[in-house]
């Protein structure tokens, strides 16, 4: 919990305690937060996320990401999007989730790592409701010294209560869009897991999803909010 406390406390610096206005805007924007912790892991323990924090200007809550194709010193680490590499618009429902998988086989500097990352986070999105996973929402970094592709850090992580629990982008080219576990289940092995190892990822990130609730609360949500967001966990994390 050391990163959640952590950020909390950054927060209340930047915010007068008591104020709602500033409370109601953190809540609106929590789905834009990418999820500080969740239960005892925290979200960096559970996918390769991009540290993102959430600031108040001019009264209007702004999610900050910290960019993550720049070295420490500056320079530029060479980006692209999965449209790009796949050559897609990045709106395509066409496309499949399988396909960054063989072109992680191709051209990946450490392909299996991530093509698990890749499976890791369908479940998370699934389990959160994020519907919003088209292909320029993920996307791909140049690593220079291996040769090769890598996952970036995930972003734009966002729960979409109102939405039918289905992805965007298909998970292959046979099944369609992601609309239950047991899709993402069968299709485990072509992501490299076996049954074992993708049921203990499914039980890992189901459980952290599962403390939603209190870290909407050290968010400063309650009452309505909660409600507003409800259906995009409880559906998924209730046995």
């Amino acid at each position: 919990m050391a990163v959640y406390e952590q950020w909390l406390a950054h927060r209340r610096l930047s915010l007068e305690e008591g104020r709602q206005t500033s409370l109601e805007q953190i809540g609106r924007v929590f789905k834009k937060d990418v999820f500080p912790s969740l239960r005892h892991l925290t979200i960096y323990e559970i996918i390769r996320v991009a540290p993102a924090r959430v600031e108040v200007i001019g009264g209007t809550a702004v999610a900050v990401i910290r960019r993550f194709d720049r070295t420490d010193d500056g320079g530029r680490i060479p980006y692209v999007s999965a449209a790009t590499m796949l050559q897609s618009g990045g709106r395509d429902a066409t496309h499949a989730y399988t396909e960054l998988v063989d072109v992680l086989l191709q051209s990946g500097a450490d392909p299996i790592a991530d093509i698990h990352e890749l499976w890791r986070r369908l479940v998370f999105n699934f389990l959160v409701c994020n519907t919003d996973d088209h292909l320029r929402n993920t996307g791909f970094l140049y690593d220079a010294r291996q040769r090769g592709w890598r996952l970036s850090p995930a972003f734009d992580l966002n729960p979409m209560p109102g939405d039918r629990r289905e992805s965007k982008t298909w998970l292959t080219e046979d099944t369609g869009v992601i609309d239950s576990r047991d899709m993402l289940m069968a299709a485990a092995s072509y992501f490299r897991l076996d049954a074992a190892q993708a049921q203990a990822i499914w039980s890992e990130v189901a459980q952290a999803v599962a403390g939603w609730r209190a870290v909407a609360r050290g968010l400063g949500m309650c009452g309505t909010d909660l409600l507003d967001f409800e259906p995009a966990f409880v559906e998924s994390t209730t046995p």
